[in-house]
């Protein structure tokens, strides 16, 4: 490990060539990958907008991305906790590519400080009281060199460049890490609690090192930690309110934690979830060929991986030398390369962390002079960070698949090595307790899975000639529409980064047209298109003719045809209107007769022949689904809910109203029939089920998300039941 000098140079020259031109130079290029999301999210919080949305529509925070002028860029903000939104605030008032250039060049800076504080980890400890501790072999008592340290950061490679160039919050997460170990090695507990505290309501995977602290009674740094992420909770509140958070945890966290993230079948996640989905479980496009068709085992293998790597943990943690703040240091890195090994879907940009257990380790072997096992850590960090598991993803089929992850390999060899870098025996009795522990969680935690299994709903999937599934988000069908006995859809593709509509046999319904355009609504006669654009900051309505062009006709949000003639309905500001295309005119819809709403309309829908309008509105924190009848002028309020209402669908004779209800912490689909108040509930599934269309007099197509990512859905039908 010692090397030569001038090749150390020669290498960490070239990682940082290859940093600035593939890591540094595009993020500050384009304020594109997900630092429009953080971004976006920070604009919603200062325009007072609902956070809680972009949890439960993904289509609904594309838009607002979209309206920022970040264009082609597939965005959401899904799984990030809501005080992830507070963290590019202080940006808002600079446009897209200024803040994102302004991001990255912070970045920077706390990445040299992270590379200065990395080195002084490696330093012999020097705090009153505490000597650096005994090791066998010749020792480097000066720790590891600054230029050392910085190669093994640059050896991230890919993870690195992709944080600086997606604008991630990895840089500053373990920027909050190390600064924690740095200034708790120097005897500063209550500044290294609060960089620790800052980023656990962020990224929360800091949260194990605050019981860890805790164990050690650190009680100082634990207090320090705690009142500091309370701080940015309650900041967040104060911003939000406290609907993201209960979202949050109700609906995404949960889904997060088993893996229900974007596609959980994607190799490219390298995680056990995914490796075990693909191996168990079927999915007719995202995993038509699995090892077998044995989910219940698929659920029991993640089970059992998350408490054997917990039990692992422990035994690590039990091999202790002496009691110093040096151990701290190797005990939390050996947390985090636990943590990072048992991701529910890991990333590229997620590995830059290890640089800092990889730095750990490789400093204590060198000082317990083991230089080949500290090169065997170094080695295993680069391959970590390669990029061969895209290679493979085409043989992520069947028994294939476990030789299709090997990042996951490679991350379970760097943990290892890490574990070899501990000294001290391991001592079984101490993690005994914990051994019958885990075996009661796993047997609960499976009695539960087996009494909470979903009830049969009789929903089937509807295949469509769907275009060619994006490897990197899958499909992502939403919106469907049905007129003329087509079937129209939004789909987005994710090479382009665009969401645009598609019809039932795969194919692009407009020419290449820039931006994305959502809610397709399609004229009774089949030859005219309604869409949504959102751009110059604003939302616009565009009309297609004959599949030509589409072109802007008028500023609002949520067209519907109203029956065969030129004339559609919209909301603006609320509001619900209506515009002719042969005078040209736009009108209240008030002036037809349609009540004012008590508060704002934020959904419709119309009959076929557009007689009926269904409206969703929300005021004083009540949401209430009314049918008008613009033949008669009669309204009639169908349900009233705290619980929130989307996606009405009216059938051609009014007689019955379709809509997405949130009811204890689920999104079903449920239909009402006038005069009769009572909602009878259509399916019962874990799954957002969430748009649904009249196909004809008895029969719901709508999406939903079974089995698949939150938000990532494909097309389903269900018949209604008889009145």
């Amino acid at each position: 490990m010692r090397g030569s000098r001038y090749g150390v140079v020669v290498l960490l020259l070239a990682g940082c060539f290859l940093l600035v031109s593939r890591g540094v130079l595009p993020g500050l290029r384009a304020p594109l990958g997900d630092f429009a999301n953080y971004y976006t999210a920070a604009q919603l919080l200062v325009r007072g907008e609902p956070l809680a949305r972009a949890y439960q529509d993904l289509l609904w925070f594309q838009q607002r991305i979209d309206r920022l002028g970040i264009e082609d860029q597939l965005g959401g903000f899904i799984p990030h906790p809501p005080p992830a939104a507070v963290v590019l605030t202080p940006l808002t008032p600079l446009p897209p590519l200024a803040a994102k250039q302004l991001w990255t060049l912070l970045n920077l800076a706390l990445l040299a400080g992270v590379i200065w504080m990395l080195r002084g980890l490696t330093q012999p400890a020097r705090v009153s009281g505490e000597a650096a501790p005994a090791a066998p072999g010749r020792q480097s008592q000066d720790g590891l060199s600054l230029q050392w340290v910085a190669l093994l950061v640059v050896l991230t490679g890919p993870a690195l460049w992709h944080d600086l160039a997606f604008g991630q919050l990895y840089v500053p997460l373990l920027a909050s890490l190390v600064g924690c170990l740095y200034f708790h090695q120097r005897g500063r507990p209550v500044l290294s609690g609060v960089l620790l505290g800052l980023l656990i309501p962020v990224k929360y995977l800091g949260a194990p090192w605050l019981l860890y602290w805790a164990w050690r009674r650190q009680w100082r740094l634990v207090l320090a930690a705690t009142a500091a992420g309370l701080a940015l909770v309650v900041l967040t509140l104060g911003l939000a309110g406290p609907e993201p958070f209960t979202v949050f945890l109700q609906e995404v966290l949960p889904r997060h934690l088993s893996g229900e993230i974007q596609d959980p079948f994607a190799s490219r996640f390298q995680s056990w979830n995914s490796l075990y989905r693909r191996l168990f479980v079927a999915d007719p496009l995202s995993n038509p060929q699995p090892a077998a068709q044995l989910p219940l085992l698929a659920t029991f293998l993640g089970q059992a991986t998350f408490w054997l790597l917990f039990l692992w943990l422990l035994a690590g943690l039990s091999r202790r030398g002496a009691t110093t703040r040096r151990d701290s240091a190797r005990d939390c890195a050996w947390i985090l390369s636990v943590l990072l090994l048992a991701s529910p879907a890991g990333a590229s940009y997620h590995f830059l962390l290890l640089a800092l257990p990889g730095t750990v380790f490789v400093a204590r072997l060198i000082r317990a002079g083991r230089p080949r096992d500290a090169t065997v850590v170094v080695v295993m960090l680069v391959s970590v960070n390669l990029p061969h598991y895209l290679y493979l993803e085409s043989w992520a089929e069947g028994w294939a698949n476990l030789l299709a992850y090997p990042r996951l390999w490679c991350v379970l060899g760097f943990t290892w090595a890490g574990y070899r870098s501990f000294s001290g025996a391991f001592s079984g009795r101490a993690i005994r307790p914990w051994v019958a522990a885990a075996v009661l969680a796993l047997a609960a935690s499976m009695g539960l899975r087996l009494w909470s299994r979903p009830q049969a709903d009789p929903a089937q999937w509807l295949p469509v000639d769907g275009p060619d599934t994006d490897s990197r988000y899958g499909l992502v069908l939403k919106e469907p529409d049905w007129a003329s006995s087509q079937l129209l859809f939004t789909y987005v593709e994710g090479r382009k980064g665009r969401y645009g509509p598609f019809n039932g046999k795969g194919r692009r319904w407009l020419p290449p047209a820039p931006g994305s355009f959502y809610a397709p609504d399609l004229h009774p006669q089949g030859h005219l298109l309604l869409m949504e654009h959102w751009g110059r900051g604003k939302a616009e309505i565009w009309l297609s003719l004959g599949q030509a062009r589409p072109e802007p006709v008028v500023e609002g949000e949520k067209p519907v045809w109203l029956g065969a003639g030129g004339r559609f309905a919209f909301l603006r500001s609320g509001g619900l209107f209506e515009h002719d295309l042969e005078s040209g005119r736009t009108e209240s819809l008030s002036a037809a007769g349609v009540a004012e709403p008590g508060g704002a309309i934020e959904d419709l829908d119309a009959s076929a022949g557009g007689r009926y309008l269904a409206l969703v509105e929300k005021a004083l924190e009540l949401y209430r689904l009314r049918l008008v009848d613009l033949g008669s002028g009669r309204e009639v309020t169908l349900t009233t809910s705290p619980d929130r209402i989307r996606s009405p669908a009216v059938s051609d004779s009014g007689e019955a109203v379709a809509f997405s209800w949130l009811q204890d912490g689920n999104w079903d689909l449920w239909v009402v029939r006038p005069p009769d108040p009572r909602p009878r509930r259509l399916t019962r599934h874990p799954a957002v089920d969430d748009d649904p269309v009249w196909q004809g007099k008895r029969r719901l197509i709508f999406t939903s998300d079974r089995g698949r990512g939150l938000q990532f859905s494909l097309l389903y039908t269900i018949g209604l039941p008889e009145p």
